[in-house]
């Protein structure tokens, strides 16, 4: 089989952009699930201590893990 040089050149550039577009889309959609998973988190700031945390589920309130005062979630 015989290619010219320009058909070959065009054939891998292609290819390489193609796979370069998938993986930015592949990480794009692990990322925007991650953060769906983030967002869905209540935050919690400790009033007695000043320590920032947070728990999964859809809680109110909880303890604080280092001086185990009750707290309610942070609204935004």
């Amino acid at each position: 089989m015989h290619f010219e040089i320009s058909s070959l050149f065009v054939f891998f550039l292609t290819s390489g952009l193609l796979g370069i577009m998938l993986l930015w889309l592949y990480y794009d959609f692990r990322e925007k699930e991650s953060y769906v998973i983030q967002k869905s988190c209540p935050v919690f700031h400790c009033l007695k201590c000043g320590h920032i945390y947070h728990k999964y589920g859809q809680i109110e309130e909880s303890v604080c893990p280092q001086c185990q005062f009750n707290n309610q979630r942070l609204k935004f």
